[in-house]
């Protein structure tokens, strides 16, 4: 029983420092035979510390590996950080994360409409977006991510001022002008919204490189943009 609480630890240890190396494929590994390790030595006291983390732990890991491989992986990062937020209520990084990841699976679905369904995970998206912004309102990531979510829900008194501080902080926010440029065509200026659309295209291609994943990604919200300027704007939601 002693060398299986010594193995857990070790593997543990191992797996942290492949995770500080960058080396998360191998971390993963690791952490997962802790997992199994620990399902199978519950009464293991000297292991307990390493235990009682080691499943949110992989989560977290697995959660930055789907993150980082863009779009293609974005619907496994947005549920694997749905479960550390289950697992770990209010966790700093999983309210980071879930606003961004909701924003990417709206503005890459063909088929979204105006305003989308106020579903669970609509509601999840929003609440942390607020929490990040409560918590750091001159963070460009949480000025961004609250302003284009209220954008989605036609909340856009209340999307501008956040848009353009998330401008003011980062001015090569192309995903910010873009949803800038839609409450333009939402509140009449066509001319405006059209200008704004064709600067940060131009914009797009210059800063990301061809084939690239953040280009694919700011592709993607170009063509929603694109997409709802096309349409006839809706009135502003209260």
């Amino acid at each position: 029983m002693g060398f299986r609480a010594g193995h857990i630890q070790a593997l543990a240890r191992r797996a942290r420092v492949h995770e500080q190396l960058g080396h998360l494929e191998q971390a993963i590994r690791d952490q997962d035979r802790v997992v199994d390790l620990c399902r199978e030595a519950k009464e293991l006291s000297a292991a307990q510390p390493d235990c009682a983390t080691a499943f949110s732990t992989v989560t977290r890991w697995r959660a930055r590996r789907s993150a980082a491989a863009g779009l293609a992986e974005s619907a496994k990062a947005w549920a694997d950080w749905k479960q550390v937020l289950a697992q770990e209520p209010g966790d700093a990084e999983a309210t980071r994360e879930l606003p961004w990841l909701w924003i990417i699976r709206r503005c890459t679905d063909p088929h979204a409409g105006h305003v989308p369904p106020l579903d669970d995970d609509a509601k999840l998206a929003l609440a942390c977006a607020q929490s990040g912004y409560d918590a750091e309102p001159e963070n460009f990531f949480s000025a961004r991510n609250l302003g284009i979510i209220h954008v989605h829900f036609g909340r856009f008194a209340e999307a501008r001022p956040l848009l353009l501080k998330a401008l003011r902080l980062a001015p090569e926010s192309s995903s910010s002008a873009l949803h800038l440029a839609l409450i333009e065509h939402h509140q009449g200026d066509g001319s405006e919204a059209r200008r704004l659309l064709e600067k940060t295209a131009e914009d797009i291609r210059k800063i990301f490189p061809a084939g690239s994943a953040d280009r694919q990604l700011m592709e993607a919200i170009l063509g929603f943009a694109e997409r709802a300027l096309s349409r006839p704007a809706p009135a502003e939601r209260p």
